[in-house]
């Protein structure tokens, strides 16, 4: 390859990685504050007395699907952009 493409390539995989990056931080930042208070809400409602046992069983499921969530944002936002990109570069990281 000429300088050039080398160039363009690396100017185009910077270009990709910085938009990953900023997509991983919201996804990481905004709504995983989202999910946390949902979460935190979640519990409160769960310590008001007289619950029937449909309201409990939903908050139950309500309460494991912000969790499921919450890890299948993590995964996502680690995917797009993992951390170990910026710590170290992305030769090592390929090396790691």
């Amino acid at each position: 390859m000429t300088r050039r493409s080398n160039g363009c390539i690396a100017h185009t995989s910077s270009g990709g990685n910085q938009e990953r990056r900023e997509l991983a931080r919201t996804l990481h930042d905004s709504t995983g504050s989202k999910l946390a208070v949902l979460s935190m809400n979640t519990s409160r409602v769960f310590q008001e007395k007289g619950l029937s046992s449909q309201a409990v069983e939903a908050l139950h499921e309500n309460s494991q699907l912000v969790s499921d969530l919450a890890q299948e944002l993590r995964t996502i936002s680690y995917l797009l952009h993992p951390p170990l990109l910026d710590e170290v570069g992305l030769a090592e990281a390929l090396h790691e």
